[in-house]
């Protein structure tokens, strides 16, 4: 059976990236990208006219669920990555090791004001997105098996090195 990696971060922390990469460094990985299971649009809930992506109630759970109970067979291990990858108890019951990825405030203000997707958001959006990642980001309190800020090469080896042993 497949181990389940879990790697939360508020946006732009890199969670993509570092799940992109251990998918290269380690053996029959899946990566599952939280973003792929929303909602339809018209489920979605809004702010101020806008679809309000910060809450976890815009994934379909169930077909994520799904997804992850039918592919634990399949890989060595299966990746998810998302703002709410700590949100979902099923979830957290089949995870063999949790990642949370930290940027301070001013570091994630920097990184969000470059973002392109959404067009220009305003300001009061991209707060939003903060308090919003401070009240969902781990809502059972799941204790958590590492965090990074700043992942570095050091970083890196020994975050693979503890999955690699999850194996044994």
């Amino acid at each position: 059976m497949g181990k389940l990696i879990l790697i939360s971060g508020i946006s732009r922390s890199g969670k993509s990236t570092l799940a992109k990469q251990l998918q290269k460094d380690l053996p029959q990985v899946l990566v599952i990208h939280q973003d792929e299971y929303t909602l339809p649009e018209e489920q979605l809930p809004r702010i101020k006219h806008r679809i309000d992506w910060e809450k976890p109630d815009t994934l379909d759970w169930n077909k994520l669920c799904q997804l992850i109970n039918q592919e634990m067979e399949k890989h060595q291990y299966l990746i998810l990555e998302g703002i709410f990858a700590l949100a979902n108890t099923e979830i957290l019951s089949l995870s063999a090791f949790t990642i949370a990825l930290e940027l301070d405030k001013s570091e994630f203000l920097s990184r969000r004001k470059t973002e392109t997707r959404w067009g220009k958001e305003p300001n009061w959006f991209i707060e939003h997105v903060w308090q919003s990642h401070l009240e969902h980001h781990n809502p059972h309190k799941t204790k958590i098996d590492l965090t990074l800020r700043n992942i570095n090469e050091t970083g890196y080896s020994e975050l693979k090195r503890k999955i690699e042993h999850l194996s044994i």
